[in-house]
């Protein structure tokens, strides 16, 4: 499964990518343009929810887990099986079981009280400036957090409403749900290669969106104590606004 974490890594960095390009023409600093629309914008989303899916499906083959054992004769995993597999206190415990507590001391103790799903949901991911107009706490935004009224985040809902009615929901494949969904991604890279206790084969960091223990870009990928990155070797001092 290393090789998967490898692959959607490579892919977030492409989809940033994409997004800082589309920058030429759609100006980021006018908070209108984040309900900008555009097919790249579409598949940027497509892109980020449907690797999502497969990092999760690898994640539950991996431990063994089925879409019924958390719904009655259900036989496809989606997003809310997949929450309920994530909060389950079983599943939990064999990550824990699974994880050095020596190598990877800082994620064994959070896994004790917190679930992986609560963690998900309460990652914060730092924003360039370049995208501080777009959300309303100008330079962070936790991708996963429980909107208002809905189960699942309004980006999620946007990739569904997209795939099942392209014509009538168009309007969501726009600026702001392409920036969630891949900042999504990276969050999900980032605790399956904490599960894994690995770190992707970083040749890049991130430019537009940034993770705790996740380089940004011009940075060089060698951890400073030899430890992975990701399962918390310390990475040389950037400017995030956060203790990293």
């Amino acid at each position: 499964m290393k090789e998967e974490v490898e692959i959607a890594w490579s892919l977030y960095l492409s989809l940033e990518n994409t997004i800082e390009r589309s920058f030429e023409f759609v100006y980021p600093l006018i908070d209108e343009n984040k309900n900008v629309v555009s097919i790249p914008y579409q598949q940027i989303i497509f892109a980020s929810c449907s690797e999502i899916n497969n990092l999760l499906n690898l994640l539950m083959g991996k431990y063994s887990r089925k879409p019924e054992d958390f719904k009655k004769n259900a036989s496809m995993w989606n997003i809310r099986l997949f929450y309920r597999a994530l909060k389950d206190e079983s599943f939990n415990n064999d990550i824990k079981n699974e994880i050095n507590p020596i190598g990877n001391k800082k994620f064994y103790k959070v896994l004790e009280s917190q679930s992986l799903l609560d963690q998900i949901k309460n990652e914060t991911v730092f924003l360039d400036y370049q995208l501080h107009k777009i959300f309303n706490d100008p330079f962070k935004i936790k991708p996963f957090k429980e909107q208002k009224n809905a189960e699942h985040p309004s980006w999620w809902n946007a990739y569904n409403n997209l795939k099942h009615n392209k014509t009538k929901n168009f309007p969501e494949a726009n600026l702001e749900n392409a920036i969630c969904a891949s900042s999504g991604l990276l969050v999900l890279i980032k605790y399956i290669a904490l599960v894994l206790n690995c770190s992707p084969i970083l040749f890049s960091g991130t430019k537009l969106m940034h993770a705790c223990k996740m380089p940004r870009y011009g940075a060089t990928c060698t951890a400073e104590d030899g430890d992975s990155v990701i399962s918390g070797g310390t990475f040389p001092k950037t400017n995030l606004p956060c203790d990293c």
